[in-house]
């Protein structure tokens, strides 16, 4: 059973970089990897990104700095079988689905445009004692066991950083100089390409088994069929597919899909293709998510504005039903106050003689004993607490009993007129009963005087026989 792939590369933090990936490598994986889900083999795509893999000065390292990282070494060694490394301007075709190395392979990239590089790498593996067996132009593509990756990967770095502490000149403040008298820069001695340098002299004196492959790290303007290769990577001065052109938005009106006007088994054709119609794809993304945010802005207004409508509505429901139990407390007092009217308030005049033989109130009456004098003793002198006419009549006999006791009395002791215990005597008691008065009916000049001892006593008895009489009931 052969051990699982992954192809993996490092992302670079740069705005563009995540662009790139979508547009280039994702999206020919994607590809590749639904054309191999049916045969059961495996092919995984891993993206790493750390600023600790990104060396001050010089990033190109960063392209196989992340692999002495332990962690990575781990999850690699752990899990895959054949590791492949690789930049992010690439794209992977459909023979790489059933490819298993059986040595290590690497891609070809020509860094030596001429003999005075060749020479001067052989010079630089001299200086440090390795041996160098004249394999030049590999590639940054690499395709293998894991174990002998991780190991190139680890013995490039200090290549890399000796190449550029010794072999390139520096200004006093240690930033590198470009020494053109000496052949310094491309095509001859590139310091951006030392990252280049390093892995070919380790290559060279490591690895006994190894093959610079030409279907790996294949320009994107190839006219070569996919099904021959297995990765394709968009290097500088490619025609047409360029990844330039494609950045500088070249292929947005072209007409891809039109029959007839792209061959999807010519890298160029296939690079475009997937290039441009990713990118196309994204752009309706991100205009759909525009559109979702100004949705999700609008739903925001909308909540707030039901949240507000809610609670004015709430607020009117609280009212409304105030006003119902307040409308319910007027129509019950309505009813009670026409209960009243009807029932209780007297309308006629045996209603109202009803209502006051219904009226329990204390026995009251005008006493004996009162400083009013225009009030006579007699009948009009009766309780109005509901007692029935004979009981009325026999009161006023009663008084008129005691009148003319007093009366007796009085004559039996003095010589004077009697007097009443209101301070006036009986006859002018009377006469004021039946309306009469002085001469003329004027009122009297004549002094109060108070009772005398005799006469109290008498009013006394005369009082207590009467109250004896109606059980204590004054009247």
């Amino acid at each position: 059973m052969k051990r699982p792939r992954v192809i993996f590369g490092y992302l670079s933090e740069k705005d563009w970089a995540f662009t790139e990936f979508l547009c280039f490598m994702h999206a020919s994986w994607r590809y590749v990897a639904s054309l191999a889900e049916p045969t059961g083999y495996v092919l995984d795509l891993m993206v790493l990104s750390d600023q600790r893999w990104l060396p001050q000065g010089y990033p190109f390292v960063a392209s196989y700095h992340f692999l002495a990282d332990p962690r990575v070494t781990q999850m690699l060694v752990s899990n895959y079988g054949y590791p492949m490394k690789t930049d992010f301007d690439c794209f992977i075709t459909q023979a790489l689905i059933q490819h298993f190395p059986q040595q290590f392979e690497v891609g070809y990239m020509y860094y030596t445009p001429l003999p005075e590089t060749r020479q001067r790498l052989k010079q630089v593996a001299a200086r440090l004692g390795l041996r160098h067996r004249g394999l030049y132009d590999i590639g940054p593509t690499w395709y293998g066991d894991v174990a002998t990756l991780i190991a190139v990967a680890n013995a490039s770095l200090p290549l890399v950083y000796y190449l550029l502490d010794r072999e390139y000149d520096k200004n006093p403040d240690g930033s590198w100089r470009r020494n053109w008298a000496a052949g310094e820069g491309w095509p001859l001695w590139s310091k951006d390409l030392a990252v280049m340098y390093a892995p070919d002299l380790v290559i060279n004196h490591m690895l006994e088994h190894v093959t610079i492959s030409r279907k790996y790290d294949v320009h994107g303007d190839s006219r070569r069929y996919t099904f021959t290769l297995y990765h394709i990577h968009c290097q500088h001065g490619d025609g047409d597919f360029s990844k330039f052109e494609f950045f500088r938005h070249r292929y947005n009106d072209r007409d891809i899909y039109r029959p007839g006007a792209l061959d999807f088994n010519v890298v160029r054709d296939y690079s475009l293709f997937l290039a441009a119609s990713t990118w196309r794809q994204l752009m309706q993304l991100q205009k759909t998510l525009k559109q979702m945010q100004e949705m999700a802005e609008e739903n925001r207004k909308l909540s707030v504005f039901l949240a507000e409508y809610k609670a004015d509505a709430e607020k009117l429901s609280r009212l409304e039903e105030e006003n119902r139990a307040l409308r319910g407390v007027t129509r019950q007092l309505e009813v009670e106050l026409q209960d009243l009217k009807t029932n209780t308030m007297p309308r006629t005049g045996a209603e109202l003689e009803m209502f006051k033989n219904s009226v329990r109130v204390p026995a009251v009456a005008r006493s004996v004993c009162s400083n009013d004098e225009t009030i006579a003793l007699g009948v009009s002198t009766a309780s109005v607490d509901g007692i029935n006419p004979d009981a009325r009549v026999r009161r006023s006999n009663v008084f008129r009993q005691l009148l003319s006791a007093l009366q007796g009395n009085s004559s039996s002791t003095h010589t004077s007129q009697p007097t009443s215990p209101r301070g006036g005597t009986s006859a002018n008691v009377i006469s004021r009963g039946v309306g009469a008065s002085g001469a003329g009916g004027g009122t009297s000049s004549r002094q109060r005087r108070q009772p005398g001892p005799e006469e109290a006593a008498v009013i006394g008895h005369a009082v207590y026989q009467l109250l004896d009489q109606f059980g204590g009931r004054m009247m």
